[in-house]
């Protein structure tokens, strides 16, 4: 997220020094808190993909699991 943040500055000024019409000012505004929540979101859905295999592991027995 932060490489994007970064690319976006060099895209913005990169895109200024072409364009004399753009608007002043930023292009690309961050927002901490929609940043935070894609970050727990990530997090969130990353937990849930890892448990459901986990859970469903747990249901077979060993030999079963290494017998195919």
């Amino acid at each position: 997220m932060l490489f994007a943040l970064l690319l976006s500055k060099v895209i913005e000024k990169f895109i200024k020094s072409f364009m004399p019409y753009v608007p002043q000012g930023d292009l690309v505004i961050f927002d901490p808190v929609l940043g935070f929540l894609c970050f727990g979101f990530t997090i969130l859905l990353g937990i849930i993909a890892g448990l459901y295999p986990a859970f469903r592991a747990t249901k077979i027995s060993p030999i079963e699991a290494i017998r195919g």
